[in-house]
């Protein structure tokens, strides 16, 4: 049940995506695709996913993520 309510705490706590936005949060990006927000960073960090890093900042391509929700 832990699990459940971390997903729901983390689902409250993501900003909606817009139409004009053109990147995207992990967290986002992560709840979008119904994956776990760390997995994103793991896979950013990796290399295995496009993103920039701004600082410590991580934000991804939103049109990726969309590509990506279509295929799946």
């Amino acid at each position: 049940m832990a699990t459940e309510e971390g997903e729901e705490e983390m689902a409250r706590k993501v900003r909606p995506i817009n139409a004009e936005q053109k990147w995207c949060s992990p967290r986002q990006a992560a709840q979008v695709l119904g994956v776990s927000e760390s997995l994103v960073y793991e896979a950013a960090n990796e290399n295995r996913i496009p993103h920039r890093k701004i600082g410590t900042r991580i934000i991804i391509p939103l049109d990726w993520v969309n590509r990506i929700e279509e295929v799946s």
